[in-house]
């Protein structure tokens, strides 16, 4: 089972948002290039650190105290996101209707980036 990297796009937001973890991969204009295990403060400019949304997720959680979590709904996958820093508590939930799981995590890592100021 291979660990499913983030988009370019949620990257470019993860970046802004502080994200600075040593990655396996990096990215420019959404190609994954190559394995590099460096931070986006040494990567050249225009490329992006491409951590899994695992990896992402897990800074989300530990750094500002909120998870995805995706369920089955109706129509396909809806996720919810919760902050725990002072009890779990549902902070925003939605459906894209998506088939894919994966693609419904990432949509909840989104939104989660954007609730971070």
């Amino acid at each position: 089972m291979e660990e499913k990297l983030i988009t370019f796009d949620t990257a470019k937001l993860a970046k802004e948002k502080g994200f600075n973890e040593p990655c396996k991969w990096y990215m420019k204009d959404g190609i994954d290039l190559s394995e590099s295990n460096e931070t986006n403060d040494f990567l050249f400019e225009g490329y992006l650190s491409a951590p899994s949304q695992s990896l992402l997720h897990k800074w989300l959680r530990e750094k500002h105290y909120l998870t995805v979590r995706v369920h089955r709904d109706y129509d396909g996958w809806a996720y919810m996101i919760e902050e725990f820093k002072s009890g779990n508590k549902m902070i925003k939930g939605g459906s894209a209707e998506m088939p894919d799981y994966e693609v419904e995590f990432e949509k909840g890592l989104q939104e989660a980036l954007k609730l971070i100021s």
